[in-house]
Formats: structure tokens, C-alpha cells, sequence
């Protein structure tokens, strides 16, 4: 029997078993005709099967085939568990990096892994993907590959970047040429790379679903312990795991009174890296190296329930801003 027969068997017995429904091997012939075509004898399922079977021992499937004596043969163990395909297929729906096009396919592909009594559960999800926020460029996947591939070989790219317009379109915003690439990252459901681009004084971090026309260099990458402001303990994972928005510029040692409504956002934005100590007012007085940009626009946001303490220029930048809003709002406005 052919590698196609093999393939096929293998299909029925996934979309069609598992431990309470098996299948004899009269039913799996008689679904083969219906499916696909294939007018195969029982004896020869037989041996298709105990050749899946040998290669699981071998490595060469990552299933598991059991039969049930007078029942017939099912599907007992598979690459995922229902719940951890779940989980990511929750992940593809809430990724806004991936297109609708890109997520259904991905999904339809994992949908395809579960047992038969996964199916039903998750046929729906693909209806409301247009309910979500994506992207709309189909150029993802091309332009990860590429930014891996000059990693590899440690080269810089070149690509345009683009914005969105009033009309909701990607439109080109400028060409970014001789750019090192350092890290590929996901942060707040966005696919980012850090980058240098020569001349600049300091890495960037761009969204990868923004970039076109990618193209390798001949160049080599700028070496990352030569760039402005590096330090030794310069290190990827905190500057990403610190940064609650994804603003290039320095770290700076920043302090906030913050009250306890706020800690369990500030555990989901910064975890481990902030050192927080109960004040004797009830407040807490929290520490943190992260980029002053980022944390103006975080602090704005819990305006109400944290304080920056220091440093003075983030104090006094959030206060603009907050004296700017005030403006703003002071009194209603004709549109």
C-alpha cells in the first residue's frame, strides 16, 4: 500500500476515533470509498495499520493506534492534548499580528488535530475572526523568515515602514536602510523586532506586520555591544519584560507611590523587575528600570492610582500632560 492509502487511514482515524468510538476495519474500507475514492480491502487496512503502528515505535508518527478487540481500531494518543489545542487556537484568534486569512488556516490546520469530539466544540471560531482586531498585511511569515535568516547570518536588512492612514490602509512611511536586527519578540499581541539603524542613538522596536519590501544586505550587523548606551548588563529579556509599551529610549530608575488597587497591574506589566514596599500610609512604594516614555503614557493610564515619584523630568512631563487633558476637558466644545 502507497505512502497516499497510508495518509488517508491515518486522516479517518483522526477525524473519526478515538477511545469510545473505534472503527473496524470493514468501516474504515467502506469510509476510504466514501472519502476518497479508494477501493481498498479490509486485509489491506489491516496491514496499513500495522505499519502506522510500526512507525510510532520508530519515531515516525507521533500517534498512538489501539484496538479494542470485537470493536475495532482508534486513535488513544495524539501530538496535543483538546485543551492545549484550545489554548492554542485562543492564541492564533487574540494574535492581531496574524491576518484573518493566515489565522483561519492556522486554525482550521489545529482544529484538524483534535479528536472528533473537538470538532463541534471549536467549528465556530473561524466565524468570528472578523470580529477581532488584525492586521492586514500577508507578509508576516516573509518578512520573520528574512529577519531570521539575517540573524543567522548576522547581516543587516533594509525595508520599507509603513502607517496606517485615515482609511485604515498601510501606507509607506519612510525607507530604513542599513538596520541591524537583534531579537524577534511578541508584546501586548504584536510581532516586534529590536533593531539599530546606523546613525540612530539607540535600538528601535519595530512591529513586523508594518514592514515591506524586506531585503537582506550584504552588510554585517552592527555588533549590539557597539551601540550607544550599551552596557555589560545590558540584557534583551529585561529591556522587553520591563517596557509596558514598546517606546525606544534609555532605562531610567523610576519610583511611584502606588495604591493597592495597582499591584496587581503592575505585577501583570513588570513582574519580578519591580521591587515593591508597603509605605506606612497603606501605599506602596514601588521601584523599577524601565524606559521613561513607556511609563508616562503607563502612568497616564492608572492616573488614579499610582504616583511617579521620581525621576523629576517624568513627574514634570506627566504633569503637562495631565494640565494639557485638563485644558482640553475644562469645558464642553462644539465638534
Amino acid at each position: 500500500m502507497n505512502a497516499a492509502y497510508t495518509l488517508e487511514i491515518l486522516k479517518i482515524l483522526m477525524d473519526e476515533t478515538d477511545e469510545t468510538h473505534p472503527m473496524k476495519l470493514e468501516d474504515i474500507a467502506e469510509k476510504l470509498r466514501e472519502k476518497y475514492g479508494s477501493n481498498t480491502e479490509r486485509k489491506a487496512v489491516g496491514r496499513c495499520i500495522e505499519d502506522l503502528g510500526g512507525g510510532l515505535e520508530s519515531g515516525g508518527w507521533p500517534y498512538r493506534i489501539e484496538h479494542a478487540p470485537n470493536k475495532g481500531y482508534y486513535i488513544s494518543e495524539r501530538p496535543f492534548e483538546n485543551a492545549e489545542l484550545r489554548v492554542l487556537i485562543d492564541g492564533v484568534l487574540s494574535s492581531r499580528y496574524l491576518n484573518s486569512t493566515v489565522s483561519q488556516n492556522l486554525i482550521n490546520k489545529l482544529i484538524a488535530q483534535g479528536d472528533r469530539n473537538f470538532h463541534p466544540n471549536v467549528s465556530s471560531v473561524t466565524t468570528i475572526l472578523d470580529d477581532w482586531s488584525k492586521t492586514s498585511t500577508i507578509e508576516l511569515f516573509d518578512n520573520v523568515e528574512t529577519i531570521e535568516s539575517a540573524m543567522k547570518k548576522n547581516v543587516q536588512i533594509s525595508f520599507n515602514y509603513s502607517h496606517f492612514d485615515v482609511s485604515g490602509e498601510l501606507v509607506v512611511s519612510r525607507l530604513h536602510d542599513n538596520v541591524s536586527p537583534y531579537r524577534l519578540f511578541v508584546k501586548n499581541q504584536r510581532y516586534y523586532v529590536m533593531v539599530y539603524e546606523d546613525g540612530a542613538n539607540e535600538p528601535g522596536y519595530l512591529r513586523v506586520d508594518k514592514i515591506k519590501d524586506i531585503k537582506e544586505l550584504d552588510a554585517a550587523a552592527k555588533d549590539i555591544r557597539n551601540i550607544p548606551g550599551y552596557k555589560r548588563d545590558y540584557n534583551l529579556e529585561t529591556i522587553i519584560t520591563t517596557l509596558p509599551y514598546m517606546f525606544s529610549g534609555p532605562t531610567e530608575h523610576i519610583r511611584m507611590r502606588a495604591k493597592e488597587e495597582a499591584i496587581d497591574a503592575i505585577w501583570d506589566y513588570f513582574g519580578k523587575n519591580a521591587t515593591i514596599g508597603k509605605q506606612p500610609d497603606g501605599t506602596y512604594m514601588v521601584s523599577i528600570n524601565t524606559g521613561a516614555r513607556a511609563m508616562e503614557y503607563w502612568a497616564l493610564q492608572y492616573v488614579g492610582l499610582v504616583e511617579i515619584v521620581e525621576p523629576k523630568s517624568l513627574r514634570d512631563k506627566i504633569r503637562d500632560d495631565l494640565s494639557c487633558g485638563l485644558d482640553k476637558y475644562s469645558e464642553d466644545k462644539k465638534s
